[in-house]
């Protein structure tokens, strides 16, 4: 994973990559995305 957050929650980088490990494996996941209004801290 790395230092990519791009200035967003560590927590939505770990959601992301966790769904895109699933997928690949065949698994069916999605992440949501809530407050993507909202302006990115930096």
């Amino acid at each position: 994973m790395g230092e990519r957050s791009g200035g967003r929650h560590r927590s939505v980088v770990v959601a992301e990559e966790l769904a895109a490990r699933l997928q690949a494996a065949g698994i069916g996941a999605e992440t949501e995305h809530r407050h993507i209004d909202r302006p990115v801290l930096t």
